[in-house]
């Protein structure tokens, strides 16, 4: 069996218990023989791929004026709730938070393939980032083979759910906090 898993972090790089249980799994998974495909927004380079493969959604390019981004997009919607708490924000991140809209996220780059530069962390432009990540979750599964999706809590969902409409294969998705 082959997974397709997404996650935000992964040991060395890890902010508290989401890396953490990631490793966790992907390890009991790789004991059961299980093939895993472990895609996080950015490799650092001292990452373990001795027993499994990494993608780091930063190397990945995207054409965003083909039909398939547009497609993909379209499936892409966020609803801002009026809130004063943003998760993982410092107090010098929050005084200068910004906000963003679906065009916004990729309005920049429309003009040509495309890297996106995640951060790998959990800064003021998360929701941008988790946008792009999703779009280049939808390329990873139209390439690769597997036969299951794992999402890692909700900063990854969106990449699931375009994987799956792509793919049409299962998700699960893993619940490791209710921040969002």
């Amino acid at each position: 069996m082959r997974v397709l898993m997404f996650g935000w972090e992964f040991p060395p790089h890890i902010s508290g218990g989401l890396g953490t249980a990631c490793s966790g799994l992907t390890g009991g998974l790789i004991q059961q023989n299980v093939d895993v495909l472990f895609v996080v927004p950015r490799l650092f380079g001292d990452e373990d791929k001795s027993k499994f493969r990494f993608i780091g959604a930063s190397d990945i390019s995207v054409d965003l004026r083909n039909s398939f981004s547009e497609e993909m997009m379209k499936h892409l919607k966020y609803i801002e709730v009026s809130s004063g708490i943003t998760p993982y924000l410092s107090p010098e991140e929050y005084s200068v938070r910004s906000t963003f809209t679906e065009s916004e996220c990729f309005s920049e780059c429309k003009s040509s393939s495309t890297h996106f530069d995640f951060s790998g962390f959990y800064g003021r432009d998360l929701m941008k980032e988790v946008t792009q990540y999703a779009l280049i979750g939808s390329y990873i599964a139209k390439e690769n083979n597997f036969d299951v999706i794992h999402a890692h809590d909700w900063l990854t969902y969106p990449a699931g759910i375009l994987a799956k409409h792509v793919s049409g294969k299962p998700l699960v998705v893993h619940v490791h906090a209710t921040e969002f």
